[in-house]
């Protein structure tokens, strides 16, 4: 009988290349879900696999569940932030292989701005028992705005900016507005100095105690929803700040003593300089990230996650020597629509072997406004950067209002 691997929930695009990677390394995938969680092709990817609903946000659930079966557990992972920590302890209370222990203080941000000042923009680390206005007010006298965010989700769930003129009751309001689950500690936050410029994230892996930047991807929103994410970036990047960035990645993976983990380290950078304002530590990239990782590389996404978890659960393995090839320009696009409507259903007119494409909602859900969270997505498309983009261009979105055309964003414009 094959061993099993316990994997916590699923990211947009992962059940189906998790599963078939944890097969490929000689093991079973079992899913651990909520599957409310979970609409189109990832729901019925999930539903192909041994899964079972169980409360993802408490150990003790999961733990409960774990020791009625008989199973025979090689290993816990998961691809999400938000049950990394939960991760970590599941496998150590099974004594079986999991992600790097070492990763746990950095599911709270603030563990990131204590490694030291050129790993963080200025920052006020605090508990909503307990704000210190003074050192709030005094970040806000020297710049022109803040950005308010909860320590311990990601996602941008909670985090609003607010410019120097804003009363700080409006912040105190906002603190006290928002429903943020238990498990990811809803009391403890952090102001930051806004930083303007381009955003870009770091993508690789440290394996071994060795750090390996594979790239860096170009971002761009719509609004508050992550939408255009194109890699490899680093020719659209000042040299400088590339150079930078490359600097203060391999810097904070060397301090946080993180021995083996993918990261998706997010920077602001400006003509001369990158400054890390989020550091996603244990994962690979969400969205479609893993897909585009695959166009660009000329292999599987399954090929993907199978050296995600080479890296993460057993870093005695080699990697592939796909990584030693140049990677061609790729892209993935988070798309929706502009204003909020009741799906019926979306058709593709453009089918084409060089894309993958995944329908995040179900006929018949509401599809929020692009540019109102990271929840507005209707799916995700992701290949080579001219299949995408025609592949979005016949896209017919038909809802309750009438057919809508397809929203997304471009590196300098959005795409309609």
């Amino acid at each position: 009988m094959k061993t099993k691997i316990i994997l916590i929930e699923t990211s947009d695009i992962g059940a189906r290349y998790t599963a078939e990677a944890v097969r490929r390394l000689g093991h079973e995938p079992v899913f651990l879900v909520n599957l409310a969680n979970y609409q189109g092709d990832t729901l019925q990817q999930i539903k192909q696999f041994e899964h079972y609903q169980v409360d993802t946000t408490s150990i003790e659930a999961m733990l409960n569940f774990i020791r009625l079966q008989s199973w025979q557990i090689a290993a816990v992972t998961t691809f999400l932030d938000s049950r990394l920590h939960l991760a970590i302890q599941m496998a150590q209370a099974l004594n079986v292989r999991g992600l790097d222990p070492a990763l746990l203080p950095f599911k709270d941000k603030a563990a990131v701005c204590k490694l030291g000042e050129s790993f963080s923009p200025p920052s006020v680390s605090f508990s909503k028992h307990d704000i210190p206005l003074a050192e709030i007010e005094s970040l806000r006298k020297s710049f022109p705005s803040i950005i308010l965010k909860p320590r311990c989700t990601a996602g941008g769930i909670g985090a609003r900016e607010f410019a120097a003129s804003e009363p700080i009751s409006e912040i105190l309001g906002h603190l006290n507005s928002l429903e943020i689950p238990n498990h990811l500690q809803p009391t403890e936050w952090m102001a930051q100095a806004f930083v303007q410029g381009e955003l870009v994230s770091a993508e690789g892996y440290v394996k071994n105690g060795v750090t390996t930047i594979l790239g860096f991807t170009g971002r761009r929103k719509v609004g508050n929803t992550e939408s255009w994410c194109g890699f490899p970036y680093e020719a659209r990047m000042p040299v400088l700040s590339l150079a930078d960035a490359q600097s203060k990645v391999v810097n904070l993976m060397d301090a946080t003593g993180i021995q083996n983990a993918f990261f998706h380290i997010e920077l602001m950078i400006n003509a001369e300089s990158a400054y890390i304002i989020d550091a996603n530590l244990g994962r690979m990239g969400g969205g479609g990230i893993g897909e585009m990782f695959a166009s660009s590389f000329g292999v599987t996404p399954s090929d993907i996650f199978v050296e995600v978890l080479k890296v993460t659960l057993f870093p005695e393995k080699e990697m592939s020597i796909f990584w030693e090839s140049a990677p061609q320009v790729s892209i993935s696009v988070n798309y929706g629509i502009a204003r909020e409507a009741t799906l019926l259903s979306v058709t593709p007119v453009t089918i084409s072997s060089e894309i993958f494409s995944t329908r995040i909602l179900d006929a018949g859900s509401i599809a929020p406004a692009m540019g109102t969270n990271n929840w507005a997505w209707i799916g995700i498309v992701g290949g080579l950067e001219a299949e995408v983009l025609q592949c979005l261009r016949d896209l017919r979105l038909m809802t309750d209002v009438g057919c809508l055309p397809v929203c997304f964003a471009l590196p300098d414009a959005s795409g309609l």
